[in-house]
């Protein structure tokens, strides 16, 4: 019974070691390093950029429900701010670029859909988002 018990243990340490052979192979040379998107305006953000990092979707759900549900804007927190700041300026978009650049590097990197702007817009227009200036 001890040798069945072995050879079992010897059969899962080989299987494990093709899985992290496997994984290896398939992430070859691929740069693990977390992008570091630059935004095109001057000036600081609402928010330190580490708890940005951490924290921004919380901090626009919050945002959004105090919006929609509870009707207080704040020109300075609005959507229309970090559009501002953050989306690819108009010249790199006429040239191809993705307007939101700055948001699908980061979310790209972390399989991580964008969802702000699926209600009023998809951001590539900052004149065009929300249902009214403030937002």
């Amino acid at each position: 019974m001890a040798g069945v018990h072995r050879l079992l243990w010897a059969a899962v340490a080989v299987g494990g070691l093709f899985v992290v052979a496997g994984a290896a192979a398939l992430l070859g040379d691929r740069d693990t390093t977390a992008p570091q998107p630059e935004f095109s305006a001057a000036g600081e953000c609402i928010t330190a950029t580490e708890q940005m990092r951490r924290e921004h979707p919380h901090l626009l759900a919050e945002r959004m429900h105090q919006s929609v549900r509870e009707g207080k804007r704040d020109a300075e927190q609005s959507m229309h701010g970090c559009v501002d700041c953050h989306a690819t300026p108009p010249e790199e978009q006429e040239a191809g670029a993705d307007p939101m650049q700055f948001c699908s590097s980061c979310h790209d990197y972390t399989g991580v859909q964008i969802g702000c702007f699926n209600c009023h817009a998809d951001g590539s227009n900052p004149d065009n988002y929300g249902s009214s200036p403030d937002n």
